[in-house]
């Protein structure tokens, strides 16, 4: 009875044990199978949605509401980068403009030397290749070329001009050399016309260039009147005095 007794506890203890560790490895197989069938359903639902975005995305960008889309995103890039282009060269004309507008009077003055040649009407040589020795009598005419100087850096236009002074028997006209009236910047034009001089009247001028002393003032200068446009198309009345004794035009016309 106590061989019995003792041999049976043991058998009875053995399969307790076993019992145990079966029950733990069958609990983690299943938590293994959980989780491994939970990531592939997430798996399963993500290519689902993934595959459903991409084939209407593929059927967006194929189809004609893509291509409209594309068009108007097209035109309004063109019409922007037009747009850009068209302000910038605006802007630069008005830049421009306003610039030439700030230096927009000429400024003229007689120029050259001599300033006034005398030549007779006919076209023969000048006058005054050597100092005059006769002073001459009655009505004389004569070509005269007056050169004018433009000390802008733009181009100007000139109109026929008027030369008026004490012993000329009237106002007379004069026209610019080239035709157009147009001198460029920092350049050089003639008026030329013909004149006639009552040297009489003027005697004591040409007496004075002859033998020499001083001629008398005149309160009447010898001098042109003309109008210039500018660059903003600006016209503005010029007067030049040629000289205030009439030596240089009037008492030279009387001499040779």
């Amino acid at each position: 009875m106590s061989t019995s007794t003792e041999s049976s506890a043991p058998a009875a203890e053995t399969p307790a044990g076993d019992g145990d560790d079966g029950a733990s490895v069958t609990g983690g197989d299943g938590r293994v199978a959980a989780r491994s069938r939970l990531a592939t359903a997430f798996a399963a639902i993500f290519g689902a949605v993934s595959g459903a975005v991409s084939g209407r995305a593929s059927r967006y960008f194929a189809g004609p509401g893509w291509q409209r889309t594309k068009r108007s995103a097209d035109w309004v890039m063109l019409v922007v980068v037009v747009g850009a282009l068209g302000w910038t060269l605006c802007s630069s004309v008005f830049l421009g403009t306003r610039a030439v507008s700030n230096r927009g009077i000429a400024v003229v003055h007689l120029g050259g030397q001599p300033e006034v040649q005398i030549m007779p009407v006919g076209g023969a040589a000048p006058r005054y290749e050597v100092l005059p020795s006769q002073v001459l009598t009655g009505s004389q005419t004569a070509q005269v070329s007056i050169s004018i100087a433009n000390d802008s850096p733009d181009g100007i236009v000139i109109t026929p001009g008027t030369l008026t002074g004490p012993y000329l028997a009237g106002a007379v006209g004069l026209r610019p050399d080239n035709g157009t009236g147009y001198i460029l910047g920092n350049g050089t034009i003639h008026f030329v016309g013909t004149v006639t001089v009552s040297c009489d009247a003027a005697a004591a001028v040409a007496r004075a260039l002859v033998h020499g002393g001083s001629a008398e003032q005149q309160q009447q200068p010898t001098a042109i009147a003309f109008e210039l446009r500018d660059t903003n198309k600006v016209m503005h009345k010029a007067y030049l005095v040629i000289d205030t004794t009439a030596a240089a035009l009037q008492g030279r016309v009387c001499t040779r």
